[in-house]
């Protein structure tokens, strides 16, 4: 009897290290997110008062899109880089929000400027077609929805001077 148990637990243990090699495998040939985006449902306006972001209002020759939360250190130690692309710059920058109170995001942008031209709720659908899986997630896309720039994580001088800017100044 224990020679059976045993031989169920190998089995076990042999398909969990096969899906961890697949998992892997998989996510060192896609690190950079999508090529194109997808056509999505419009996103709900995050303020009344604010539009919000759908497939149709990516209509300029450049896009920027930022998932982002009031919440997140490394959105908020990022905020000062989109306030000076939105400062320097006529590419519209959409703000998806993440988890977050209407009250939070208001005070966050009152407080620190406003870079975005629509804010919006995120959703899963949203997170799917962008493959945001961290925050805060830029993404930089042409009139053809094709993905020009992709980054997860806090932008930083460095990404700003040398992949930013050299894309949306062209």
């Amino acid at each position: 009897m224990p020679h059976i148990k045993s031989k169920h637990l190998y089995n076990i243990a042999l398909l969990i290290l096969v899906g961890c090699f697949v998992l892997l495998t998989y996510r060192l040939n896609n690190p950079k997110g999508p090529t194109e985006i997808q056509y999505f449902k419009p996103a709900k306006a995050f303020f009344n008062d604010f539009p919000s972001m759908s497939y149709d209002t990516l209509d300029e020759p450049l896009q920027i899109i930022n998932f982002f939360a009031s919440w997140c250190p490394p959105c908020q130690v990022e905020h000062k880089f989109l306030i000076e692309i939105a400062k320097n710059s006529d590419v519209p920058i959409h703000g998806l929000v993440y988890k977050d109170s209407i009250e939070s995001v208001k005070d966050f942008l009152n407080n620190h400027k406003n870079p975005y031209k629509t804010v919006s709720h995120s959703n899963n659908q949203l997170h799917d077609v962008f493959l945001a899986r961290a925050l805060p997630t830029t993404i930089i896309i042409n009139g053809k929805k094709e993905v020009l720039f992709y980054h997860r994580g806090m932008l930083s001088r460095d990404i700003l001077d040398n992949e930013i800017y050299p894309l949306i100044k062209e």
